[in-house]
């Protein structure tokens, strides 16, 4: 597991560092910035040295990488969208553990009869229905972030 992690974890990192470096300088002004985080993420070298020196940062320094966008730690970025992402996802977990034991006991009562039927049915429907969507539609405007 830990091995198949990393192999994902290498193959996203390589489909990023593929796209293009839309950077331009500032007309008239200095690009210190840029190259200063150039020089500190390597961005200059191979991708397995710069799969390396993230890896090492992530570590040392806790540092996940700068956006260029944002201007600022992607992780501080990332963690900060954590309590509406735990928001977005308590609900469903709640509420599907006991309706999930019940159906089960109810279905296994009535193994091999219609109502074993549709509690299978209904419940690889729902199964397949991703948590934003069951949050959207159950009340997705107290679930807004900014």
């Amino acid at each position: 597991m830990i091995l198949t992690f990393i192999i994902t974890v290498f193959i996203f990192f390589v489909f990023i560092k593929l796209m293009p470096d839309n950077h331009v300088a500032p007309i008239g002004g200095d690009d210190i910035w840029y190259q200063q985080m150039k020089l500190k993420e390597g961005w200059d070298k191979p991708i397995i040295v710069q799969f390396g020196r993230w890896v090492k940062n992530i570590f040392s320094e806790g540092s996940f990488g700068y956006s260029q966008r944002l201007r600022r730690d992607v992780g501080q970025y990332y963690f900060s969208k954590i309590p509406a992402s735990i928001q977005i996802n308590i609900i469903p977990y709640v509420l599907s553990i006991p309706l999930a034991i019940g159906f089960g006991v109810l279905a296994a009562l009535h193994k091999n009869k219609w109502i074993d039927t549709v509690i299978s049915i209904g419940i690889m429907i729902f199964i397949s229905v991703p948590y934003f969507v069951v949050v959207v539609l159950t009340n997705g405007k107290s679930f807004q972030t900014t």
